[in-house]
């Protein structure tokens, strides 16, 4: 029986076209190159990877549903975004608050896709923004700033698209995830056996490891290591072992691309724009279709937000592959160590 990390490295550059999206992540970029754009021509960009990551997050979790149903989706992660960067601003500061509030969001986050599966990437999205927030507490974020740029931010994305819905050629509104009852689901007694469960006590555990790693080390924007975590743990083993591959080589490949393309052009902001728009819409096409071309574009997109920040890119560019590849270890040892059960017949 083939290995599964053999059969990872098989399926990882592999694309069925008629799989990828077109018309939302376009709008996504779209909203995205707006928003971004007006902030770096009009010199404002303080709030650049806040504004821009919640677009772009906002985007991920958007999709063809009756327009109620999209509505409170919006909401609903809307609010779990902002109070999400609020705390982690507000912990950042402090190592070992920091540290144990990590693994009380990250258990939350993770156990919240028991409701289905637009919880679940809901969740793991408001896990990653409040690793990033909270790991780059050198940048200074402000605690009322921040989470207000957040809020302003998702909501110009739900006006536009609201507003460009009639144009999209949406007719067959059909929910494309269909949850189970949220309360039911939350608050059933669950034993310790049952995946979400492990899930989430697994995630908060390693993604704690992670994030003291993060302070001892003093690696630049060391939130890479617990965000890794949160982008790659999966439920199930098999899951785990295909994100981390993907994201392994989804990292390497995205590095790659902004090396050479930063180095060749050096502190030329239209492009880094440019290739942060590329990055939104390279990952919101790829995230259902193939992982290790949305990690390429989460790292482009990342990168390039860094870069017009100011980011020194040969100083960062190394420690995020050593960050990858740690918390790729950490997943795996971890799922490896108290792997979910399998589900009775």
């Amino acid at each position: 029986m083939p290995s599964p990390w053999v059969e990872s490295i098989k399926h990882s550059l592999s694309i069925d076209i008629s799989k990828v999206p077109y018309a939302y992540p376009l709008r996504t970029a779209t909203i995205f190159a707006i928003s971004g754009g007006a902030q770096v021509i009009s010199g404002h960009t303080a709030m650049l990877v806040p504004s821009s990551v919640a677009i772009l997050f906002i985007g991920l979790v958007d999709a063809p549903d009756p327009m109620r149903t999209r509505f409170h989706v919006w909401w609903r992660t809307t609010f779990a975004f902002v109070l999400s960067v609020l705390v982690s601003i507000v912990v950042a500061p402090y190592p070992v608050v920091h540290v144990i509030a990590t693994g009380i969001v990250a258990a939350m986050c993770g156990y919240v896709g028991i409701i289905g599966m637009r919880c679940a990437v809901a969740g793991l999205l408001t896990l990653v923004l409040f690793t990033v927030f909270s790991g780059t507490p050198e940048y200074g974020f402000s605690v009322i700033e921040t989470p207000l740029a957040v809020l302003c931010a998702c909501a110009f994305y739900g006006l536009v698209a609201w507003a460009t819905t009639p144009l999209m050629h949406m007719r067959r509104r059909i929910p494309i995830f269909t949850p189970l009852p949220w309360r039911s689901a939350l608050f059933t007694r669950h034993g310790i056996s049952d995946g979400f469960v492990r899930h989430a006590i697994r995630l908060a555990v390693a993604i704690m490891i992670g994030t003291v790693l993060s302070e001892v080390l003093d690696f630049p924007h060391a939130y890479w290591i617990p965000m890794t975590v949160a982008w790659v743990a999966k439920p199930d083993l098999t899951g785990t072992v295909s994100k981390i591959v993907y994201r392994v080589l989804g990292t390497l490949l995205g590095v790659l691309v902004v090396a050479v393309v930063f180095t060749t052009f050096p502190n030329v902001t239209p492009l880094e724009l440019g290739m942060a728009i590329l990055g939104c819409l390279l990952v919101s096409m790829m995230i259902w279709v193939n992982y290790s071309f949305s990690t390429i574009g989460i790292t482009i997109f990342v990168i390039s937000l860094f870069s017009i920040e100011g980011d020194p890119l040969s100083d960062t560019l190394p420690w995020r592959i050593s960050a990858t590849l740690i918390a790729g270890a950490l997943v795996a040892a971890a799922s490896y160590i108290w792997p979910t059960r399998p589900a009775a017949p």
